[in-house]
């Protein structure tokens, strides 16, 4: 009912649009005309202003000119020509008129210009309508004045009709009518007149006049425009187009609004398509996680044989490469959501680097390839990393690499760079296989892209791998390159963000490592070491490859998705500094629980494991715990919510750990509990001692 409502108001909301869409449409086009509009009146405007300024400078000229000679006449007894001559020339410079003097006989006495001698004897003097004195000439018009002189009493100006009309075809885009006594002047453009009924709604028109009363003329001027046709064409365009984009839109609109609950249900299924991807990928994990936990401690446990073991690495290795499926697919998600962040921490590198020498050696045991790690000869114990992203990344090149490889070795080379300020961890793995196919390498850019010239026999993945990496790798701020030739194998190079570590292992770790590196030196377990050619020059390295034995300076170190065992020297300090402290473990899994607790107890801690949370929340409140580690996913609650109880009864201080199956980024609002660690699973108890020491330092 409540679905058929929202249907109703979405009709109605979307016939609404339509009417506001036409009625914004029809708006929009007369505010357009009207802006036009002004536009060409103003430019008409304009160009008439300057065409009525032009006509009086220019009558104005010929009357400052004209009084100028009368001023001669009357200041002087006597003018002769020659003087007459000089004066006049300076004046008349432009030609653009003539001036003379008549004797008492109307005969012409002098002339500024000798040039329109023949021009003005060709003229004679008339009495016009109104009793005043004419004097007319072929192409001029003239004016006679009075001038104080015995034997030449008239003096005649004359303009030239060529010159006016050459000054007013210089107005362009207007059309200029100019009317001197009976001669009528228009330049060009009002010739070409170009209207019709779309532009003659866009002419305008202006007249102006200039009185001379002293001399008794009057001279009009008018003008008029219309706009261009081009530019009333593009107005009309303009506005069909406006019309048909505001039709398109209001259409647009009300399909949108008409969509809007198939588009609110479609939200829905996303979201729940995501919700259920990442649950799943939780589900899968977590046994995953026991699966890992439950082979590491039978591998060191006294009743596991050779063959065993041998065994067990087989089921570690192939439980490994589902959790790396499953965090693919999950990180292909977050790729397209675009929430994927770095989590810095200080971690030892080289550990990092051991454990995925140690990863590959299981593989190496069982099959006929195995990895050649060189490593920068001058690599710093402590870096700031993201520990679990490197890992995937770095063993996804590594897989693929072992997979299509077909020489026997595949080459793992780790170095540090810094490219404009930032530091990176360079990584470059090589295989000898038969390459890349353009079509495989497109899956880099395009997800869920195969060869098709690949036979499904042949062929594995669903085709994200390369794209996720990619993804991850750039929106973290790194870098990758793919290098492939057929028959001549595949180099991938990556960048991968790091930080300068911010704090120092104690004295205690430094001495554990200086001792069990020093006894794996007395055992015989240290190789010599051999110079190898660099795998991108080809010139000699800095970089020595090392067997899966010779890399471990430190505890054994095992990242997300890499199960572990203890080795004896951190055991004896973690039992020596927290022995017999209590902690409280809660995991709703069974064998999640069976596994961390045996992880916990060879710490030296003394393990209180509950997974039904009532019955943790009741001894937490019978015998407040100094360690809490707690399964974010719990069967009633969440984990975040459950210490926010316990954090009520604590009567001492008490450190909270969450452990999940589920990455920190994951957790809803984990940034605003930073009193809280995260810790993935399956637990690695040197990161844990590391966080415990951090909050132990800082309470």
């Amino acid at each position: 009912m409540k679905l058929r409502s929202l249907s109703v108001k979405s009709r109605a909301s979307s016939f609404l649009c339509i009417i506001i869409g036409l009625l914004a449409t029809l708006l929009v086009n007369i505010l357009l005309l009207h802006h036009s509009y002004k536009e060409f009146e103003d430019d008409y405007q304009q160009k008439a202003d300057l065409l009525f300024n032009s006509t009086h400078d220019m009558l104005l000229q010929h009357k400052i000119i004209l009084n100028a000679l009368r001023s001669l006449f009357n200041a002087s007894a006597i003018v002769t020509k020659e003087e007459f001559n000089i004066f006049s020339e300076e004046l008349l410079k432009i030609k653009s008129a003539v001036a003379f003097t008549l004797d008492n006989d109307h005969r012409v006495k002098y002339i500024s210009d000798p040039e329109f001698q023949s021009e003005i004897l060709a003229g004679k003097v008339q009495v016009g309508p109104d009793g005043q004195l004419e004097y007319l000439m072929e192409g001029f018009s003239s004016l006679i004045v009075n001038i104080d002189e015995q034997n030449m009493p008239f003096l005649v100006y004359a303009i030239s009709h060529q010159r006016v009309q050459k000054r007013l075809e210089q107005h362009k885009g207007i059309c200029a009518q100019l009317t001197l006594e009976d001669t009528y002047f228009t330049n060009e453009y009002c010739h070409n007149e170009d209207a019709n009924w779309l532009t003659s709604f866009f002419k305008y028109q202006g007249s102006d006049s200039v009185d001379l009363p002293e001399y008794n003329k009057k001279y009009s001027i008018s003008a008029w425009s219309i706009a261009p046709a081009g530019e009333t064409y593009e107005l009309c365009l303009l506005v069909l187009f406006i019309t048909a984009m505001g039709m398109s839109l209001s259409v647009l609109l009300y399909l949108k609004l008409r969509n809007h609950m198939r588009f609110i249900q479609l939200t829905i299924e996303t979201k729940s398509k995501f919700a259920l991807l990442s649950s799943i990928n939780h589900e899968i994990r977590t046994p995953i996680n026991a699966v890992l936990g439950y082979s590491q401690m039978l591998k060191d446990s006294d009743y596991c044989d050779v063959s065993g073991r041998n065994t067990l690495d087989k089921i570690i290795w192939s439980a490994n490469l589902l959790n790396s499926v499953a965090e693919n697919t999950l990180n292909f998600s977050k790729a397209e959501a675009g929430h994927l962040s770095l989590d810095y921490r200080d971690v030892n590198f080289l550990d990092e680097l051991n454990a995925i020498n140690d990863y590959y050696n299981a593989f190496s045991q069982t099959h006929d390839k195995r990895l050649v790690m060189k490593v920068q000869a001058d690599m710093p114990e402590y870096i700031g990393l993201d520990s679990t992203k490197f890992f995937q990344l770095t063993t996804n090149f590594i897989n693929n690499a072992f997979k299509y490889s077909s020489g026997k070795e595949v080459v793992f080379d780790i170095s540090l760079k810094t490219v404009a300020g930032q530091d990176f961890v360079r990584v470059a793995v090589k295989d000898t296989g038969k390459g890349m196919s353009a079509e495989s390498m497109k899956a880099i850019t395009h997800p869920f892209n195969t060869d098709p010239n690949v036979t499904p026999t042949s062929q594995s993945g669903i085709g994200i791998g390369l794209y996720t990496c990619k993804k991850v790798i750039e929106e973290v701020g790194g870098h990758i390159r793919i290098r492939s030739r057929e028959n001549k194998g595949t180099l991938v190079l990556f960048r991968f963000p790091y930080r300068q570590a911010s704090s120092k292992v104690n004295a205690s770790e430094k001495q554990a490592s200086n001792h069990d590196d020093s006894s794996k030196i007395k055992s015989g377990n240290i190789k010599d070491l051999h110079k190898v050619s660099d795998i991108n020059s080809g010139r000699e390295s800095n970089r020595t490859p090392i067997p899966s034995a010779n890399l471990r300076l430190n505890t054994e170190k095992r990242t997300t998705g890499f199960a572990h065992s203890t080795p004896a020297s951190l055991g004896y300090i973690t039992k020596a500094r927290y022995a017999d402290v209590s902690l409280l473990l809660v995991d709703d899994n069974r064998f999640n629980l069976e596994v961390c607790g045996s992880i916990l107890e060879t710490g030296g801690f003394k393990v209180s494991a509950f997974q039904d949370e009532d019955e943790a929340f009741d001894a937490f409140k019978t015998s407040t715990p100094q360690i809490v580690v707690m399964d974010y996913r719990l069967t009633k609650t969440d984990g975040i919510s459950l210490i926010g109880e316990m954090r009520q009864l604590q009567t001492g201080n008490v450190h909270y750990f969450i452990l999940s199956a589920n990455d920190k980024s994951e957790i809803a609002n984990a940034d605003a509990y930073p009193d809280i660690s995260f810790l993935q699973k399956p637990l690695n108890l040197e990161v844990f001692m590391q966080l415990l020491d951090l909050k132990v330092k800082l309470a």
